[in-house]
């Protein structure tokens, strides 16, 4: 049995074993397709512009609207499966399953960062931000930090600095001055810096998001990522509960990614993504998603 072959029948039986997260699963398998399927999808029904494109995966969105007026925030937050961007917009991207799965107080939260006024910097940004140096350890206090803040007068330079203190300027850790970290452009090499660094220090957990960090640097080449507006799309198996969500999310079925499946299919330039695409279709096709 070939190894494609044994993973089909594992997942496929993982799925509809009770109590293991089908999300996961799922979640695994898209990844290297979602940005293919979300701009074929987003072509037919137009509340995509231009090309999807995957910038994160479990992306923390707190649960604490006002964080900065709380004296000791919880930095409790919902993970949204993936963070993605087109043209326009930053997307907050849930891929659910199950009718059990879905979450309105996760919804609802999601929605209190979706707004008109708000771009993605005004507080999913900075928010994340504000977690990285919680989780990181630096030695900044949650009112050290809000000083700190009126210092670093954009979301992307506080990202900026506050990554390069954690990889190259471990001794600046508690310093109250705003360090001179003689930052350098470089392209596409953050995420594996924050990788290194994370297996050299043995970090694991939540200081995870450094990864996350590192993503988001890579895409970051200007302000236009940060100044863009935050939308709620879900992807999930039919209209099972697609009554509960809101008009103001975007819903894509796996219905119609499989309608639209020969379309995708001619988005991807390379025969071995194809064929993985093909695999992945067989999987949803026999979890009986579409």
């Amino acid at each position: 049995m070939i190894i494609q072959e044994l993973l089909t029948e594992n997942i496929v039986r993982d799925y509809y074993t009770a109590n293991i997260k089908a999300e996961v699963i799922l979640d695994t398998i898209l990844t290297p397709v979602i940005g293919e399927i979300l701009t074929v999808i987003g072509r037919r029904n137009e509340q995509i512009n231009g090309e999807m494109k995957l910038l994160a995966k479990e992306f923390p969105v707190l649960k604490s609207r006002e964080i900065e007026r709380e004296e000791k925030p919880s930095f409790l937050s919902y993970n949204a499966d993936y963070l993605m961007c087109d043209k326009d917009s930053i997307y907050l991207v849930e891929l659910k399953s199950r009718r059990e799965s879905y979450d309105y107080a996760q919804m609802k939260n999601y929605l209190m960062y979706c707004s008109d006024e708000e771009t993605f910097a005004d507080r999913a940004g900075k928010n994340f931000v504000y977690l990285l140096n919680h989780v990181s350890k630096t030695g900044y206090s949650h009112k050290r930090w809000k000083e700190i803040w009126k210092e670093t007068s954009e979301v992307k330079e506080g990202l900026k600095w506050l990554f390069e203190i954690i990889i190259r300027y471990s001794e600046e850790r508690g310093r109250t001055a705003y360090p001179e970290i003689g930052w350098e452009e470089r392209e596409h090499d953050h995420a594996d810096r924050a990788v290194s660094y994370l297996r050299q220090s043995g970090g694991v957990s939540s200081k995870k998001h450094l990864f996350t960090a590192g993503q988001i640097l890579d895409n970051m080449k200007d302000k236009e990522l940060w100044e863009k507006k935050i939308k709620l799309l879900y992807l999930m198996p039919g209209t099972a509960f697609q009554n509960k969500i809101p008009s103001d999310c975007i819903v894509v079925t796996f219905q119609e990614i499989m309608e639209q499946a020969d379309a995708v299919c001619r988005e991807m330039d390379k025969p071995d993504l194809i064929k993985y695409w093909n695999w992945v279709m067989n999987i949803l096709v026999r979890c009986s998603l579409c």
